[in-house]
C-alpha cells in the first residue's frame, strides 16, 4: 500500500522540486520572531514557525508547478503560509477550520513523509524542511501535526485509503529500468478530497 501511494503521490506532482533559486526566511532568533511579528501585525509571537516548501492544487489531475519556499506560522485556529521578500515577512495563505478539513500524514505522526492538507477544493503538499534540504525535519512535522490534532483537525493514514484514484486513462511516465529511463505506460491518476469514509 505504501509503495503504491507513494507512485502515486509522485505521478500526481511530478515536478514539486522544481523551487525557485531564493534563500531561506530567517526563522528561529529572538530577532526573527519580533519582525515576524511586526510584519504580520501579529497579537503574540507564535508557538510554532518552522521552515516550509509548499504547493496547492485543485483537485482532479494536476500539471506539475513550482513549490513556494518560506515558513509555516501557528495561530489559535490554523496556520499562516509565509514568504520572505526584500526583507520582509508576508502572508501567501491562510488556512484554518472550517476551511481546514483534513490532513493526511501517511504512516502516523513520526517519521519523514510528506504532509497534506485539505480544503473544499483545494489539495496542500507540505514540505517540512529548510530550503536546499532532501529530508523532511521529522521533529519540526511532528509539532505540526500535533498543532493540528490540538486544533481538532481529522489525520488519516494509509489506513483509512488514499486520496488518489484512477481515471481510467493511460499516460507515459519515465521510470529507470536497470540503469536506463525509459517512457512507460501508467495509470493516469487524479486527486481527490479524502475527508469523508472512503468506501471499502
Amino acid at each position: 500500500m505504501h509503495r503504491m501511494l507513494s507512485q502515486a503521490c509522485g505521478a500526481v506532482f511530478l515536478s514539486i522540486v522544481l523551487a525557485g533559486c531564493v534563500s531561506q526566511a530567517p526563522y528561529g532568533t529572538s530577532e526573527a520572531t519580533a519582525k515576524l511579528v511586526t510584519d504580520l501585525s501579529l497579537r503574540e509571537s507564535p508557538e510554532i514557525v518552522v521552515p516550509l516548501e509548499w504547493l496547492s492544487a485543485p483537485y482532479g489531475i494536476n500539471e506539475p508547478q513550482d513549490t513556494n519556499n518560506g515558513l509555516l506560522v501557528s495561530e489559535a485556529s490554523g496556520f499562516r503560509f509565509v514568504t520572505y521578500t526584500d526583507q520582509r515577512y508576508r502572508q501567501v495563505e491562510e488556512l484554518s477550520k472550517p476551511e481546514l478539513q483534513c490532513g493526511y500524514i501517511w504512516k502516523s505522526e513520526y517519521g519523514a513523509e510528506l504532509l497534506h492538507l485539505f480544503t473544499a477544493d483545494r489539495l496542500y503538499l507540505l514540505m517540512i524542511r529548510e530550503k536546499g534540504q532532501i529530508q523532511i525535519d521529522a521533529a519540526q512535522r511532528f509539532r505540526v501535526i500535533r498543532q493540528l490534532q490540538a486544533q481538532g483537525v481529522p489525520l488519516l493514514t494509509e489506513k483509512d485509503g488514499a486520496f488518489f484514484r484512477k481515471t481510467g486513462e493511460t499516460v507515459r511516465l519515465m521510470s529507470k529500468v536497470q540503469g536506463s529511463w525509459v517512457s512507460l505506460p501508467d495509470d493516469e491518476l487524479e486527486s481527490f478530497k479524502p475527508c469523508e469514509p472512503q468506501a471499502r
